[in-house]
């Protein structure tokens, strides 16, 4: 638990995408990441982010998201990073535990979708504390 609060994780969902992910052969995204543009104005955290592509994976649970403030937030926060050129993967919690395979495939789908355009020149800050 302590390692995956030092990884940046902040969830249960999190922790078992990042074990996932750990195991799959796949780039290591860091988690949580505030993103900013080029310009240092804040553009989102995606719960993972694969820098290299410019690849935010989005865990997207209906527990946090079912108000419609909340609801609102995230389709604001997922417009923002698509407009910024960032590629964004949503997938529900429990295809994480159920769907493993079919996830990772669509990981990896999305990062070379990522890697065949040119990457945004969004800038990642590290995780907050």
């Amino acid at each position: 638990m302590l390692e995956e609060i030092g990884a940046g994780v902040r969830s249960v969902a999190e922790a078992y995408a990042r074990r996932l992910v750990a195991n799959s052969g796949l780039p290591a995204p860091v988690w949580n990441a505030r993103l900013v543009d080029d310009r240092g104005r804040f553009i989102a955290m995606p719960d993972a982010w694969f820098d290299e592509v410019a690849l935010a994976w989005e865990i997207d649970s209906h527990e946090f998201h079912l108000s419609p403030t909340d609801h609102e937030r995230n389709i604001a926060r997922h417009t923002s990073m698509t407009a910024h050129g960032i590629v964004v993967v949503r997938t529900l919690p429990g295809r994480v535990r159920r769907e493993p395979r079919a996830v990772l495939d669509e990981l990896r789908g999305a990062l070379a979708a990522a890697a065949s355009r040119p990457r945004p020149t969004t800038v990642t800050v590290a995780p907050l504390a």
